[in-house]
């Protein structure tokens, strides 16, 4: 994993949580926002979604190799990106606090 796409990640999936905050929680992100520890806690978030998604695409990357058929492993591998976009998106991005 490059610094570049982990940036690239975090950004991305910081401003998902943003979008997130301002329509189910606009109070906390109001208050956040007034205290002027939004941004932090958006890159925070971000990070944490980054690392986890290379984490868990690393692990069932790791799992595919011991598929021995091998349009079972085709498959599960094409899987792996929505599967752990999935995760992330319930686990942390849309999840409070």
């Amino acid at each position: 994993m490059d610094e570049e796409t982990l940036t690239r990640m975090t950004s991305l999936y910081a401003g998902r949580h943003k979008a997130f905050l301002a329509t189910r929680h606009p109070d906390v992100y109001a208050q956040k926002e007034k205290a002027g520890t939004l941004e932090a806690h958006l890159l925070k978030r971000g990070r944490e979604a980054a690392e986890y998604y290379l984490t868990l695409e690393a692990q069932m990357e790791e799992r595919a190799k011991a598929i021995a058929n091998t349009r079972e492993r085709e498959a599960y591998i094409g899987g792996i990106p929505s599967t752990v976009a999935e995760l992330v998106r319930e686990e942390l991005v849309h999840a409070w606090p």
